[in-house]
């Protein structure tokens, strides 16, 4: 957590907060009513030495009941799996703060009424349990409203011994948020029959027609003994949906009865595949980057892996792109870990970025993107005599490469001077007629 920033309350610390200001209330409140039943419901009749003692004492006991609570880690329980044990807790914590109570009152010679002790510590105990139970009640009816609402329909193709154990399996299993909408079979005599209200709607034909009649979401592919085309053509047709698409492996599960959801795998392309996957040979694709420059657009999972496999295949110049600069930041410190002489250049677009980029460790600071991203669009490099470079320079402790709209041979001289390691001129290479015939008549003149 940074500094200044305000801490943030956990929910359960916000419920356990509140569940303490409710037993406090709840303690007084106890107590009151007892009284107020032991003089009829009148509270007018309640006798003035009564009224006193209550008064001055009640609110030092309620304090004392928290502190007992607190111990015997009434406000520590997750009260959505509440049980026996809790149970147990409340029932020990109502007993030691009733007696002590009790105990006190006689003990400074404090008399209430017997029925006072006995109703109030009743109520007590009441509506501090209560009030747990009936939170764990309201959590497990708003998870289980929850869970109806958001049920995904899935569809089961084949419905067969496979078919029909990993029906039970997700029927019966509290972890899967599913219910089985139909079944698809390409046994005719199972057509418009059903497996335990479930109908089979048809063939594989029918497969696009049951999507979107019951709405599928998610379909189980659990025809194991079907020959690799018959199961190709059916993947096949599930791909056409939008739904996400699950396969049983093997015969294997079956004969072993391990049919259920967790032995389902995802479809993957060579599943789809008419053939046997092409193992393409790696030393000619990668033969193509050796001694290139390349850049890959998006470090995430992907392109990270594609960086790990281009850089260990010498590529002349790897440039990495992302608008998450951690993506680019872990890729770049795993990069520099292995290959230690690599040297690495952030391409930055304001003076905070460059500063960043230096406390990373980037060899080479780079002025590449100024004016060219949408906070810097204002931006020129020149501008102020090359602020941005001027305050870069005194700030940082890499060499700081310039480059990005040094487009004559002034601005290439006045940045060198300025203490710049190098220049790039990025324009002589995408307008080459432009740029590079200024820099050449610069050098014909002999005057730059």
């Amino acid at each position: 957590m940074s500094k200044g920033s305000k801490r943030k309350f956990e929910h359960w610390q916000v419920v356990r907060l509140l569940l303490m200001v409710y037993d406090f209330a709840a303690v007084i409140v106890s107590f009151g009513i007892a009284l107020w039943l032991r003089f009829d419901c009148k509270v007018t009749s309640v006798e003035p030495q009564y009224l006193t003692t209550y008064t001055k004492t009640i609110i030092i006991y309620a304090l004392f009941c928290l502190v007992v609570f607190w111990f015997l880690r009434l406000y520590k329980s997750i009260w959505r799996f509440a049980s026996y044990s809790e149970l147990l807790r409340v029932i020990l914590a109502t007993v030691v703060t009733g007696v002590i109570y009790t105990g006190s009152l006689l003990v400074f010679n404090l008399h209430m009424p017997v029925s006072y002790y006995v109703i109030g510590i009743t109520v007590q105990f009441i509506a501090t349990l209560g009030i747990r139970f009936f939170y764990r009640f309201v959590l497990l009816l708003r998870g289980r409203t929850n869970n109806e609402e958001q049920k995904k329909n899935v569809m089961i193709i084949g419905a067969g011994s496979a078919g029909q154990m990993l029906f039970r399996d997700i029927k019966h299993a509290k972890e899967t948020n599913e219910t089985v909408a139909c079944f698809i079979d390409d046994n005719p005599n199972k057509w418009d029959r059903y497996i335990d209200d479930v109908p089979v709607f048809g063939s594989r034909d029918h497969i696009l027609e049951a999507v979107d009649k019951f709405n599928i979401e998610k379909i189980y592919v659990a025809v194991p003994s079907a020959n690799p085309q018959d199961k190709r053509d059916i993947l096949r047709v599930c791909n056409e949906t939008s739904c996400e698409l699950m396969n049983l492996p093997g015969m294997y599960q079956l004969y072993t009865g391990q049919v259920s959801v967790s032995k389902m795998k995802k479809v993957q392309i060579e599943d789809l595949l008419g053939r046997d996957p092409i193992k393409p040979n790696m030393d000619e694709v990668f033969a193509y980057v050796r001694n290139k420059v390349v850049l890959i657009t998006g470090v995430g999972s992907i392109g990270s892996e594609l960086a790990r496999q281009i850089a260990s295949h010498n590529p002349k110049q790897l440039i990495l792109f992302d608008v998450y600069e951690n993506n680019a930041y872990d890729i770049q410190l795993e990069l520099k870990k292995k290959y230690p002489e690599q040297l690495f250049m952030a391409d930055c677009s304001t003076i905070e970025e460059a500063l960043h980029a230096d406390e990373l460790g980037f060899d080479f600071i780079g002025t590449t993107l100024v004016g060219y991203t949408p906070y810097s669009v204002n931006d020129k490099i020149e501008q102020n005599d090359f602020e941005i470079i001027r305050k870069i320079l005194k700030q940082v402790h890499h060499p700081v490469i310039a480059e990005g709209n040094i487009d004559v041979p002034q601005k290439a001289r006045r940045v060198v001077e300025l203490g710049c390691y190098s220049v790039v001129v990025g324009g002589a290479i995408t307008r080459p007629q432009l740029i590079t015939k200024k820099f050449t008549n610069a050098l014909i003149e002999g005057g730059e």
